[in-house]
């Protein structure tokens, strides 16, 4: 039942029969409303009871496999990722465009999952702070959120690939190198403990690129 103009979280659970679904099967999830009125679906998200904090089992499984030694959370996303989006209750997290990617991002997958997921594969984790177009202030606070009580996140890069036109927020080599100082110091000063790793880059690392 669903009655009022507020945004609700509605969970449902239910139970297919044994046999119902193959594995690998295609199905289609309706969603249809029997009352009058008009009635507005936000966001829908489908998981099995064996889902680990979101997450599929066969998926957690195979990683752990692989004994990866360190999880990165970075990349040319990570240019324009402001951290405050994926925390606190999924439903509340904005769904907003990709700017990097394309496609829409609904921040399901946030900072304590990526540490959950961490934890689960018994690896150190790495984040890459946005130095696209964030702020030495936002990069140290999300340290501060990682690291308050334990130092969950040893290991931090500043920014992603800012010497290509393709990244959010990219810059010259002195940009670049004036922008790891700025947010060197503001996240060491939240936490001296961690190791900061600068970005760059020699063309295919070879030696004319060096040059």
């Amino acid at each position: 039942a669903v009655s009022g103009p507020a945004w609700q979280k509605q969970t449902i659970h239910w139970t297919l029969p044994t046999g119902a679904i193959a594995k690998g099967q295609a199905a289609r999830l309706v969603v249809a409303h029997t009352s009058g009125g008009a009635v507005d679906v936000d966001q829908i998200s489908l998981f099995p009871d064996d889902a680990v904090d979101g997450m599929d089992p066969d998926s957690l499984r195979a990683a752990r496999a692989w004994h990866i030694p360190i999880l990165r959370l970075s990349g040319n996303y990570s240019s324009g990722y402001h951290w405050r989006q994926g925390i606190g209750p999924r439903e509340a997290r904005p769904t907003d465009r990709n700017v990097a990617w394309g496609g829409v991002d609904s921040h399901a997958f946030g900072t304590d999952e990526f540490l959950s997921l961490a934890r689960l594969l018994g690896a150190t984790t790495q984040i890459g702070a946005n130095a696209g177009d964030g702020t030495p202030a936002e990069a140290a606070a999300w340290v501060r959120y990682c690291n308050a009580q334990t130092r969950r996140v040893p290991l931090w890069e500043i920014g992603n690939e800012l010497y290509g036109g393709w990244q959010i927020g990219h810059t010259d080599a002195v940009g670049n190198a004036a922008r790891f100082v700025a947010f060197r110091d503001a996240m060491k000063q939240a936490d001296p403990g961690i190791q900061v790793m600068a970005t760059g880059k020699g063309d295919e690392f070879g030696p004319a690129g060096l040059d």
